[in-house]
């Protein structure tokens, strides 16, 4: 009988601050600070539940693990230890083991270390733009040089490193995203997720009633960013 693949995504839902943009489940970091323990206990239970129900299935092949959010990066390097030893029976050499992580003070060369050391294989970085000005409106807690500064650290420890951005910006015209683009292949990581801004309900942009350019310019967008980039670089680009 031939093995199925699975995934197991695994959602941390607190963030340093909320995102001009962001419409996912998340929350402020408590004032009492995390409870990362109980938190912890959580995710390893519900995930337990989860895999009794996969444990007649011997034939399954766990392809992946992605830890998003929210901001993953901001819990404890023992938590992608404690879920990986939940899914012991599953993993093998060569199964992905992502981490979202965001730029901010909170990262550094330890930090990330520990998070390599407790089984992370995979970065995806959240730089969204190379423009201070669209962070500041987008409310990022970093700046692009904050992104630079964490990505020579990660590129320091880790092989695997995917760089997230947003296009389609409200104040984007064609000319500004072809020349960040370009700026952006500068990077040279090997893999690149560049998403189309979203003005979701319930977000600040949507209470403020930004708008995003109109369909012809977002799609000729599109269009460069698949033009601009070429193989073997590997690339999401989302409409």
């Amino acid at each position: 009988m031939r093995s199925q693949l699975f995934s197991v995504y695994v959602h941390w839902p607190y963030c340093a601050t909320k995102c001009s943009y962001c419409a996912f489940n998340k929350y402020l970091i408590p004032k009492s600070g995390m409870q990362h323990e109980m938190i912890e206990e959580c995710l390893v239970s519900d995930l337990s539940y989860d895999l009794e129900r996969l444990s007649c299935r011997h034939d399954r092949i766990l392809n992946s693990v992605y830890f998003g959010g929210g901001t993953p990066s901001l819990a404890r390097p023992v938590m992608i230890s404690k879920i990986l030893k939940c899914l012991k029976d599953f993993l093998k050499s060569d199964t992905e083991v992502t981490l979202e992580m965001n730029p901010n003070s909170f990262i550094n060369f330890d930090t990330l270390k520990a998070f390599k050391d407790a089984g992370v294989n995979r970065l995806s970085i959240g730089f969204q733009s190379l423009r201070n000005q669209t962070l500041k409106e987008f409310n990022r807690d970093h700046t692009v040089e904050n992104s630079l500064k964490s990505l020579q650290d990660a590129q320091s420890i880790f092989d695997n490193i995917s760089l997230d951005f947003i296009y389609c910006r409200n104040d984007q015209s064609i000319n500004d995203w072809k020349i960040e683009l370009l700026d952006i292949l500068q990077l040279k990581v090997p893999h690149l997720t560049l998403y189309q801004l979203m003005i979701e309900r319930g977000t600040d942009f949507f209470k403020k009633g930004i708008q995003i350019p109109n369909n012809d310019i977002c799609a000729e967008m599109y269009e460069n960013t698949i033009k601009v980039i070429h193989p073997p670089l590997r690339i999401d680009v989302c409409r």
